[in-house]
């Protein structure tokens, strides 16, 4: 996005920046699994505070590439996911 923002000309940065945003996306709604949150529950006093503060980021960043792209006759990105995705927690030594 900073390259776009200074060149607009560079529509190429626009296209990286949406391949990103599935990575991102998915990280989102990974992030903080319930096996971690249940090993380490002194980490998140508050278990929804960093999770929420990534989704505002996350739109945050898809709503500022989704004008550039408008802005730039490009196709914008894909809307980002907003089911959880549910990962199994395997504890280290039942492996």
């Amino acid at each position: 996005m900073h390259l776009w923002n200074y060149d607009r000309s560079m529509t190429d940065a626009l296209e990286v920046a949406k391949m990103f945003l599935l990575p991102v996306d998915t990280l989102t709604a990974m992030f903080p699994c319930q096996g971690e949150v249940t090993q380490f529950p002194s980490s998140w006093t508050t278990p929804d505070h960093v999770p929420l503060a990534m989704e505002m980021l996350r739109d945050r960043l898809h709503d500022d590439l989704t004008k550039a792209c408008i802005y730039s006759g490009l196709p914008p990105p894909a809307q980002p996911s907003t089911s959880p995705i549910q990962t199994p927690y395997h504890h280290p030594m039942h492996m």
